[in-house]
């Protein structure tokens, strides 16, 4: 295990700053919890510099090298991290609701609904009742995605979760879609976060990382075991493949089934 350790710390890293300059530890921690240019304003972001930024990002370093991550999203209890939107402020991309003339049907358009708002732990939020519930649809339209990851820090899952990170809520919905922003008006609930922290929802999609690299062994009386990484990281972002809980039946692009499936492989306890 020390020896992998070591190998994964010879892999090229890459930050979220490398995506875009501006974005720093204090702008990623604003990001997840609803509060950066990103999610408040309206618009494309075809053509932008971050847009172009993110998706030129996508196609090279968040292929070939170990993002790290921020703050906010180090420490995850569960091994997962769900993102949560609650508004579309992207036209033209056949994903919600946003649509030309923006100034008139995309100030407050909705995302594709995937998911229901079951409850909020509110405690600790003023003027919401503990438990806040969202019975039928009351909450509006929602959209969820989330990953997960391995117990054990040389898995891929596990070294590669910022990667898919990445691409789950900068790329793939946050450009690609232009969904942005908390699924409740306040200042105590994340777009994205540690599934623990976040608000009880009834399912989510989920992306899983499959990924390639070469790692050779060698053994020496002065060194022991040593091993080494080659600098050909392979990266690519997949619909999760999981197991029912419930049923046991294949289930694929959903976030509690492929959490079941890292259980039952022995990855996560």
């Amino acid at each position: 295990s020390r020896a992998c350790a070591s190998a994964w710390n010879s892999v090229s890293t890459s930050s979220f700053k490398d995506v875009d300059e501006r974005f720093n530890n204090g702008f990623m921690n604003s990001y997840v919890a609803g509060d950066t240019f990103l999610n408040t304003d309206t618009g494309s972001f075809q053509g932008t510099t971050e847009g172009n930024n993110i998706d030129n990002f996508r196609d090279d370093q968040a292929t070939n090298t170990i993002m790290r991550g921020f703050p906010s999203l180090s420490q995850c209890n569960y091994n997962s991290i769900m993102c949560c939107f609650g508004r579309d402020r992207q036209p033209n991309d056949n994903n919600g609701n946003c649509a030309d003339p923006i100034d008139q049907n995309c100030l407050d358009a909705d995302p594709a609904d995937n998911s229901n708002l079951c409850w909020i732990d509110a405690d600790h939020i003023p003027l919401f009742s503990d438990p806040f519930a969202f019975p039928n649809d009351s909450e509006g339209d929602i959209h969820c995605h989330g990953l997960a990851w391995a117990d054990d820090d040389n898995h891929f899952s596990s070294q590669l979760r910022f990667n898919n990170f990445f691409y789950v809520s900068l790329y793939d919905h946050m450009y690609t879609r232009g969904y942005v922003q908390p699924t409740q008006d306040s200042d105590n609930i994340g777009m994205c976060g540690c599934i623990e922290d976040m608000p009880k929802v009834s399912r989510a999609d989920c992306t899983e990382i499959e990924a390639s690299a070469t790692f050779s062994v060698s053994f020496s009386d002065l060194l022991k075991f040593q091993v080494t990484a080659d600098n050909d990281l392979d990266v690519e972002f997949n619909a999760c493949q999981g197991t029912n809980p419930s049923n046991g039946n294949d289930a694929n692009n959903d976030l509690a089934s492929y959490i079941n499936r890292l259980h039952i492989n022995g990855e996560i306890d």
